[in-house]
């Protein structure tokens, strides 16, 4: 943590981690497009986090105003070993400067469920519900309205 200004704050897990190794995930957020910085402007800044190829956080960086209060957070998720769904699951107050950490995990999310295997996969549910509320639908309806046998005009 340094205190700038803007602040500076950054946690990683040190030399040879897996922040430099082959496979990494560096995502960012312009403090332009979180809500407080804007509100308050105070947009110069910028919220990345770094992830191994699981998705576990592995390094951050934090450019801008709170940076040391964002950090913590990132701290813990990096010594966990936490992934960045693990953040996007979370509740983060909104809006405040923290909120740019769950941007880019949500941001990582998304682009995870977009995968050409991850779409193959929900491809697949949605044909299965389909099947089943097709063959459900029928029986369902016949249990809901008992027909007496006889037709009705109306």
């Amino acid at each position: 943590m340094t205190f700038t200004d803007p602040e500076l704050a950054a946690v990683d897990l040190g030399p040879g981690s897996p922040a430099a190794s082959a496979g990494r995930r560096v995502r960012t957020v312009e403090h332009t497009e979180v809500d407080r910085a804007v509100v308050e402007g105070a947009t110069a800044g910028f919220t990345r986090l770094v992830s191994d190829r699981r998705g576990h956080l592995v390094a951050a960086t934090v450019v801008g105003p709170r940076a040391g209060e964002v950090l913590a957070e990132l701290s813990l998720a990096v010594s966990r070993r936490l992934r960045l769904r693990d953040l996007a699951a979370t509740t983060h107050a909104y809006p405040t400067y923290a909120d740019a950490t769950w941007s880019v995990a949500v941001a990582d999310v998304r682009a995870g469920l977009s995968a050409p295997g991850a779409r193959a996969v929900v491809g697949a549910l949605v044909v299965l519900r389909r099947m089943w509320w097709a063959r459900a639908r029928p029986h369902a309806a016949s249990r809901s309205a008992p027909t007496t046998g006889r037709s009705r005009r109306l």
